[in-house]
């Protein structure tokens, strides 16, 4: 996967346990003429990802990029917090992951 954006985070499940999770976007290919895919992985949560759909390269991306916020906002959902690597102690919300 040439990978065109990362992002890495941390986790908690709300069984405590800590976890690094680290996205992945890759760059959209074209597989025809009228279906695009685009690599994503979300090591930690998922890993790798089947490649997304799209009719072109911008929404295979702007579908991968769905798929991510999804499984982050799903995370929360089951009890998991989110931080910065770097602020461990300061939990975040999906919006202050789109700041």
């Amino acid at each position: 996967m040439e990978t065109i954006a990362t992002r890495d985070l941390l986790g908690t499940t709300k069984e405590g346990t800590r976890l690094r999770i680290h996205v992945r976007i890759g760059r959209p290919y074209a597989e025809t003429k009228s279906e695009w895919a685009c690599p994503v992985e979300v090591e930690g949560l998922a890993g790798k990802l089947p490649d997304i759909r799209g009719i072109d390269a911008l929404q295979a991306l702007w579908l991968a990029i769905l798929i991510v916020r999804e499984l982050l906002v799903g995370f929360v959902q089951d009890g998991g917090q989110l931080y910065w690597p770097d602020e461990p102690d300061h939990p975040l919300t999906i919006d202050d992951l789109l700041r």
